[in-house]
């Protein structure tokens, strides 16, 4: 297995947008695709995902495979965390394609401690992914040390929110938040 650095990541995903061709929302499927795959044989049918979203890409990624699990018969949640200033044009779309679907719960957050999922649910954080370039704070801050309180598995794309990659390396580690519990596609 190789680890990339951030740039590396978005280099390649650069590169295959450039010359494959794809736009980054068909990218971004083809990532939730996979996770998808990847969640439907390791759980039940029975099993209840919490998914919650950032505004960015990373964000978009975790809408559509919000939306690919539903339509896969799977009960899922959408939490989105809007402590963001801008969402990302994929976010958006993404968002637009998972509203479409009946059913499909949907809730922005307010606060940290409105996180209260079901005690046999399992949380796929989509908060955070590559673009992170400082510690998270605040409100922000608060909800990723919420997630990592309830003691619930934790399925991260990309990495856990929070943590920061190769690239990253220019302030202070220890005010990064992760989980023993997290399991990272």
């Amino acid at each position: 297995m190789k680890i990339l650095t951030a740039e590396q990541i978005r280099a390649a995903d650069k590169y295959t947008i450039e010359n494959e061709p794809v736009s980054s929302v068909d990218l971004m499927e083809r990532a939730a695709n996979a996770c998808t795959d990847w969640i439907m044989e390791r759980f039940p049918k029975e099993a209840h995902f919490v998914v919650i979203c950032g505004m960015g890409n990373n964000g978009g990624d975790g809408l559509a495979m919000a939306r690919q699990l539903v339509t896969k018969g799977y009960r899922t949640e959408v939490i989105i965390v809007p402590f963001f200033s801008k969402a990302s044009d994929d976010f958006l779309t993404n968002k637009k394609r998972l509203e479409e679907i009946k059913g499909v719960n949907i809730t922005e957050l307010k606060d940290a401690n409105d996180i209260s999922p079901a005690e046999n649910c399992i949380i796929i954080d989509t908060i955070l992914g590559s673009g992170l370039s400082k510690p998270a704070e605040g409100q922000l801050a608060d909800v990723i040390q919420k997630i990592n309180s309830l003691h619930l598995p934790v399925i991260s794309i990309d990495m856990p929110s929070g943590l920061a990659m190769g690239d990253n390396t220019d302030f202070d580690k220890k005010k990064y938040y992760q989980s023993k519990f997290h399991t990272n596609l």
